[in-house]
């Protein structure tokens, strides 16, 4: 059964369980991106969960928050240059103002400099993403155990000024597309399906949780062409930020028709980063939680385990030796002596745990 999260109904009393998830994000396939997206403006709401709120919290919210949707990534924001800016953030707002949009709702919109806050992305080596952008399609099968799932996802794409908009899921939709076609690797059924919404891209998710880890297997598919890759992690949030991140470097890289934005597409590094000694699974995973947060990390995963030290494969958008300068202000990890004469990459960045994961 195939359900849409807008315009949901209960077509029948007696379903107990939700099967199957679906969420679209859309684009044009005209090549000229339509969706305008407000780059150097940022409006939030002003409450907590207290009900309070602070002013100074809020502006360095919205920093951040423009930040990420400039540059379409989160992976950058523990960068020394950012957390400077932040504690000065006045010198990049331009203007703000407060605003009740309901009886239970207020919110304060910022405006940003927009010199200013380019020269602090080029700074951390981000590169500006240009505004108009396209709407994407995304389908997600087997979330039926996390029904936050489409809210999350959605949050986390507007943070990164992803547009995106769910589909109705009428009976037109389900009747195109199955569960099958979900878990193939075929694009024609969801092409054909795509069609009445005009989509450019497609993003496809398949989800399960297997002894409290997420594991994610995502298809990107533009035009009849399509590239995988998977994510996993105990936390639901961050596989969605790195997923995220991944669709928003594929959106912004040329694997989609070409944009205004002629900007350089960000170089990948994959590295291999070893922690000594032997370690449990409620390490592994607190370890690995570290690793993501780092900044220009997009992929963090054990590579191999060994009864005295374990492998971590990194996929990371900055260099080594950011990486290294990021592990080091962290006070978390301490290179230890080399225990070997070989010096291949894998015994280079060797670690021990000495701070609080």
């Amino acid at each position: 059964m195939l359900i849409g999260i807008r315009g949901m109904q209960i077509m029948n009393s007696g379903i107990k369980k939700l099967s199957l998830l679906f969420f679209f994000l859309l684009s044009f396939s005209t090549g000229l991106y339509a969706v305008e997206v407000q780059l150097y403006q940022v409006e939030l709401p002003t409450q907590n969960q207290t009900g309070n709120f602070d002013q100074a919290t809020l502006l360095k919210e919205a920093l951040k928050t423009a930040l990420v949707r400039i540059s379409g990534s989160s992976q950058f924001l523990n960068a020394p240059e950012v957390t400077n800016a932040l504690t000065d953030v006045d010198k990049y707002i331009k203007q703000f103002s407060y605003h009740q949009r309901s009886a239970l709702e207020k919110t304060i919109k910022v405006i940003f400099n927009e010199n200013r806050v380019n020269a602090l992305l080029n700074s951390v080596k981000q590169s500006i993403w240009n505004k108009n952008r396209p709407l994407t399609l995304v389908w997600l099968s087997g979330a039926d155990r996390e029904p936050l799932l489409a809210s999350n996802m959605e949050k986390i794409l507007n943070q990164r000024g992803v547009p995106c908009v769910f589909p109705l899921m009428d009976l037109t939709d389900t009747a195109l597309v199955s569960e099958q076609d979900l878990r193939g690797e075929g694009t024609a059924a969801l092409e054909e399906a795509a069609k009445r919404y005009n989509p450019d891209v497609i993003l496809v998710g398949r989800l399960a949780e297997v002894n409290g880890l997420w594991q994610t297997h995502w298809r990107f598919i533009n035009q009849g062409e399509q590239a995988a890759w998977d994510n996993s992690g105990a936390e639901l949030n961050v596989v969605l930020n790195q997923v995220a991140d991944t669709l928003t470097l594929k959106l912004k890289g040329g694997n989609v028709a070409a944009s205004t934005d002629q900007t350089e597409k960000p170089v990948i590094n994959h590295l291999i980063l070893t922690i000594s000694g032997n370690l449990d699974v409620q390490q592994y995973n607190k370890i690995l939680g570290y690793l993501r947060q780092l900044p220009g990390v997009t992929e963090a995963e054990v590579a191999q385990i060994m009864p005295d030290k374990t492998l971590f494969e990194l996929v990371t958008t900055q260099g080594k030796a950011m990486l290294l300068n990021a592990i080091a202000e962290g006070q978390v990890l301490t290179k230890t002596s080399m225990t070997s004469e070989s010096t291949t990459e894998e015994d280079a960045m060797v670690y021990e745990v000495t701070g609080a994961l």
